[in-house]
């Protein structure tokens, strides 16, 4: 196939964040996931996605499947199509965490949000993956930017809350913290530091009003190798912000140390205090990473993400 269409491509995803824009209507052929039961992407919903996908390939006769947010979906397509089913269809998918190796090869093409994650995959798989920007979740249309007085960190996953609160505690900062419940700080019921404010369940556009109100944003991470973190940091760039983020922490393919942001090692309470001191006191290097950041923004966009889906997809 070369120059496939969008108009032979069927997309099955979970409708939400970017298959819940305009954007997406790229691919006029869309499946949802339906919430039977559980949350989007719990496996009886799985299971009926992948069936209404199979509906819809006998149906449609698409050329390609692009499965999206719906990893579960991605593997039960992956097995049936090692067992003989599907031959002529080509495969896309997206974020493929749940995929070993084997199942790999039943994609052509395999898009990641994070480079780390091609990491120690055999020779013949490799060749499957491509790395896509992970697209900002959010309404930045109404949003403006501004060098506020306060530091911002927010989200849950994989977060060195505890390092951040020490180094808050110490360099004597306004920060402002954004978690869903008390136990993703992971404080152990100790007295909050007083320039530190703690604020749960916002919504996402309330959450985006802080970063963009923001002087610049911390992400602080634990080390690993499973991605995490991603979301936070390009919403943050998408807005132009400096991010203060971590090593090893799967956030390089979105941080130069000393571009976009700073880079601190895991759980350096030190080396998070001298990083947002230096963004807090120097003026120039704060709106030096700013600017960077800006240049960068675009990448972040739905409209970018579906013109790179379009490029791939042409090309197949």
């Amino acid at each position: 196939m070369k120059g496939l269409p969008p108009s032979q491509v069927l997309v099955l995803a979970t409708k939400k964040n970017f298959w819940g824009s305009q954007s997406s209507q790229l691919f006029i052929h869309q499946v949802y996931t339906p919430k039977i039961y559980g949350y989007s992407e719990g496996i009886i919903n799985s299971w009926a996605l992948f069936f209404l996908g199979a509906f819809f390939i006998l149906w449609k006769h698409p050329q390609a499947v692009l499965i999206g947010q719906a990893s579960r979906t991605a593997y039960l397509f992956a097995i049936f199509k090692r067992w003989g089913f599907f031959k002529s269809l080509t495969f896309i998918t997206i974020d493929p965490i749940r995929l070993t190796d084997r199942e790999i090869l039943s994609f052509q093409k395999v898009f990641v949000y994070c480079r780390d994650q091609i990491k120690n995959r055999s020779p013949e798989a490799t060749k499957r993956f491509q790395w896509i920007p992970l697209p900002a979740s959010g309404d930045f249309d109404r949003l403006v930017s501004t060098k506020g007085d306060y530091v911002l960190a927010f989200g849950a996953a994989y977060r060195d809350y505890p390092s951040l609160l020490k180094a808050a505690e110490e360099a004597h900062l306004p920060l402002v913290i954004v978690v869903w419940k008390e136990e993703d700080l992971e404080w152990n019921d100790q007295p909050i530091p007083k320039t530190v404010e703690i604020r749960y369940q916002l919504s996402l556009g309330d959450c985006l009003k802080l970063v963009a109100g923001s002087r610049f944003v911390v992400v602080p991470l634990k080390e690993s190798s499973v991605p995490h973190g991603h979301s936070a940091v390009v919403q943050a760039l998408r807005l132009g912000k400096a991010v203060i983020s971590t090593k090893r922490a799967t956030v390089d393919d979105y941080i130069t140390d000393g571009e976009e942001g700073l880079l601190v090692e895991p759980g350096d309470v030190k080396g998070y205090i001298q990083a947002m001191k230096r963004l807090w006191e120097d003026e120039e290097l704060l709106t030096q990473l700013e600017q960077n950041a800006l240049k960068k923004s675009d990448q972040f966009t739905y409209s970018h993400f579906a013109e790179e889906l379009r490029r791939v997809v042409d090309g197949l």
